[in-house]
């Protein structure tokens, strides 16, 4: 005679805080600027009243501009200041 047991766990509701604003344009310019495969280095981004701000170093002024045009192109972003720099045949790791 086997026995069979039964086990069923509670539901779990879990609960975040929302993003402000600024939190989410920064998450969804850094998913836009990471998932671009023709960007390569190093972008920190920082947005404060929706005007987001790049720095670091990709590797072609080509880049330094799709970066820009990139972050331009997240919804709520009203400004991009550039702090990219290209850096020409140096290691971007």
């Amino acid at each position: 005679a086997s026995t069979t047991y039964v086990y069923e766990a509670p539901a779990i509701t879990v609960y975040a805080p929302p993003l402000t604003e600024d939190e989410r344009i920064t998450s969804d310019v850094i998913d836009v600027l990471a998932f671009d495969p023709y960007l390569s280095g190093r972008i920190a981004v920082e947005t404060e009243d929706n005007d987001v701000t790049l720095s670091g170093s990709v590797t072609t002024p080509g880049q330094v501009r799709r970066a820009v045009r990139n972050a331009n192109s997240v919804h709520g972003v009203r400004n991009v200041t550039n702090e990219l720099r290209p850096r020409v045949g140096a290691s971007t790791y």
